[in-house]
């Protein structure tokens, strides 16, 4: 199988996925990777300096919140343009910004002839006329579908208070998320859990799953129909739990289970809003103080001296899909 992957976000799954595919092709696994797609050039380019301010805001996160686990401090960024030049496979870029653009196809069937599309957080559909150049076009999402479909899965499963969190793998269809499924697993998780230690175990076992996916690609695996309606989550949904204009309507509870389900909660404070990665008691006359709906004092730790370098991608919007 010649295989291409398409994939729109840099993130810590996104890295592991890629790289995880490249070594089992090397190995001698049914399948060479043959080409990436991207419609987020940008993204990719992880240069030292990015990579340091990345590096800087974890460990300050970590060293300064108990809640947040050692688990994926270390974390390499996927710069796609340099491993694409290391292992001699082209990154195509969509002219037009949608890989579903007639004369973009034809140059990803003239220059690479694939077999099959991996997509790993993709953030367009791919359209019949795209999908239909593959033999299989499959699509890992990190959610147990068909419960938790949509953007943000991860996040979502841990707000409402599951013992586990999975992921799928799916042949695509029209539907985002909707496909029938070829494997999906889940890690358990409790009422301590937080996001980046469930992404981090999540992502592992996921690429634990790669050998088995090729193995029923390559056998033709129609996979099994998703049973029952499900439900599906928004980036409105997203933005409804994690930005609150109106923190004192909230129980401190509520406000801190937003962050360890999102990792960053926006909340409105004397006028502006901020992002917060930790609580703490405050005292009286603290700037930055409100009262939650519980009576509880709080105030968030915004790292003074270091706003920028710490907040700067600190929002999960870049693991947003539709």
């Amino acid at each position: 199988m010649r295989i291409v992957i398409f994939t729109d976000v840099d993130s810590l799954t996104t890295a592991r996925l890629v790289r995880a595919t490249l070594q089992l092709a090397r190995a001698g696994e049914p399948g060479r990777v043959v080409g990436f797609v991207t419609t987020r050039p940008d993204s990719f380019g992880y240069g030292a300096r990015r990579h340091l301010r990345s590096f800087a805001r974890r460990l300050v996160e970590t060293a300064a919140n108990s809640e947040v686990p050692l688990r994926g401090i270390v974390d390499t960024g996927l710069d796609l343009f340099r491993l694409g030049r290391r292992h001699g496979i082209p990154v195509l870029v969509p002219p037009t910004g949608d890989p579903n653009d007639p004369a973009f196809i034809g140059e990803l069937v003239a220059k690479v002839r694939p077999d099959l599309a991996l997509s790993y957080f993709c953030k367009q559909r791919l359209s019949p006329r795209l999908r239909s150049v593959f033999a299989h076009a499959v699509n890992y999402h990190d959610g147990l579908c068909p419960h938790y479909r949509g953007v943000m899965a991860t996040s979502f499963s841990i707000f409402a208070g599951e013992s586990k969190s999975g992921f799928t793998f799916h042949h695509m269809t029209d539907r985002f998320d909707a496909g029938p499924i070829l494997f999906q697993d889940a890690v358990s998780i409790d009422g301590d859990s937080h996001l980046r230690a469930v992404s981090h175990d999540k992502s592992r076992l996921a690429v634990a799953a790669l050998p088995r996916l090729l193995e029923l690609l390559a056998g033709g695996d129609p996979g099994r129909p998703q049973c029952g309606k499900g439900s599906y989550f928004s980036a409105h949904d997203w933005m409804a739990l994690t930005h609150l204009a109106h923190p004192a309507n909230a129980t401190r509870g509520q406000i801190l289970l937003r962050i360890r389900a999102f990792g960053v909660v926006h909340l409105t404070i004397e006028g502006h809003s901020y992002p917060v990665t930790r609580l703490r008691s405050s005292r009286p006359g603290e700037r930055l103080a409100f009262r939650t709906a519980d009576d509880k004092r709080l105030r968030p730790d915004r790292f003074w001296g270091l706003p920028a370098l710490f907040h700067r991608g600190v929002a999960p919007i870049a693991d947003l899909h539709p």
